[in-house]
């Protein structure tokens, strides 16, 4: 009886069949932990836009969703025993206040507010938030972004929000910046 086996060219054509896909497979698995990153923060994204929501809708039952948070008496909100500051009917509150609104965990997340705005377009100055400031999320262990990022680092993987609202029905600015996760 005669046993058949493979030859060796076979075994070769099957080692250089499986590099190949080795080397189309790989870059997808090593940038899995970037795209975490991205997906998280687009999460984050999505709770400030429920949070806002519920604000804006309790701003709305209150009344104040057309006062500037410039007047008198100033527009405020109470939100889980906290007092918040609004504009146009959306917070302003500060880097705490929204950790506490989100429920961030503080070991995986840092907040910010720039009150210089920050950049989110990679342009060199700010271009959220110059009036107003902007409330910066960003991962433990990153670069905390600022008016002019720029400069090399990773300080462009974050979620900001701007309410720099001038008239009654506009919405705050709220977007993600993940080039650099």
């Amino acid at each position: 009886m005669k046993q058949r086996g493979f030859t060796l060219i076979e075994l070769i054509i099957v080692i250089v069949i499986l590099g190949i896909l080795a080397v189309t497979a790989a870059p997808k698995f090593i940038d899995i932990q970037s795209d975490a990153r991205g997906a998280t923060l687009q999460g984050v994204k999505a709770s400030i836009e429920t949070a806002i929501s519920g604000v804006y809708g309790k701003s709305l039952i209150a009344g104040n969703q057309g006062s500037a948070s410039g007047a008198t008496p100033a527009p405020t909100i109470t939100v889980n025993g906290q007092t918040i500051s609004l504009n146009y009917g959306y917070p302003t509150g500060t880097a705490a206040q929204w950790a506490d609104l989100l429920e961030l965990n503080i070991d995986e997340f840092k907040t910010i507010f720039l009150s210089a705005g920050v950049d989110t377009n990679n342009s060199g100055t700010a271009d959220i938030g110059a009036t107003e400031g902007a409330l910066v999320i960003y991962p433990a262990g990153y670069t905390a972004p600022s008016a002019d990022t720029s400069s090399a680092g990773n300080d462009q993987c974050f979620v900001y929000y701007s309410n720099e609202l001038t008239t009654t029905g506009s919405k705050p600015s709220i977007g993600v910046v993940d080039t650099e996760c």
